[in-house]
């Protein structure tokens, strides 16, 4: 093994090590190590900055967690690698199902049906837009259009 890359092994057994006996700045120093390199590969994965972050954030605090059942069998960052990657396809599958749930219309469905479709708040909400855009619309007589 490469002295460096040994050294980067033993430096992170170090703060782990510390950080279960309660240090938060070895914990710290541990996780913000690997947050570029997570967030990076969340972005290429992902596509979306929102969701990269949200990746880094659960596998980070996951990791966090679990760090009392790390084997130092292997290194730190291939175990941090493994459990974003995981989330990261935990969201692709949520983003899929999503997806699949609010598909583009065919010609044979009616609005109407996506639209109940949708869940109670979003309908609301679209609900009081119309409302808003009729009234708005209501004096240059375009507001039966809308209703």
């Amino acid at each position: 093994m490469p002295e460096a890359i040994s050294r980067t092994h033993l430096d992170d057994d170090n703060l782990i090590a510390n950080g279960l006996q309660g240090d938060q700045e070895a914990l710290n120093v541990l996780f913000s190590k690997y947050r570029r390199l997570l967030y990076g590969l969340a972005s290429r994965v992902l596509h979306s900055h929102e969701e990269a972050e949200d990746a880094v954030q659960s596998s980070s605090l996951l990791a966090f967690c679990k760090l009392p059942s790390f084997r130092h069998q292997g290194a730190f960052r291939s175990w941090l690698v493994r459990i974003l990657v995981n989330e990261a396809v935990s969201i692709l599958r949520q983003r899929k199902n999503r997806l699949a749930r609010f598909s583009e219309p065919t010609a044979s469905t009616e609005v109407r049906e996506i639209v109940e479709r949708l869940p109670s708040p979003v309908r609301t909400r679209l609900f009081r837009a119309r409302k808003k855009i009729a009234a708005a619309l209501r004096p240059s007589g375009f507001a039966d259009r809308v209703t």
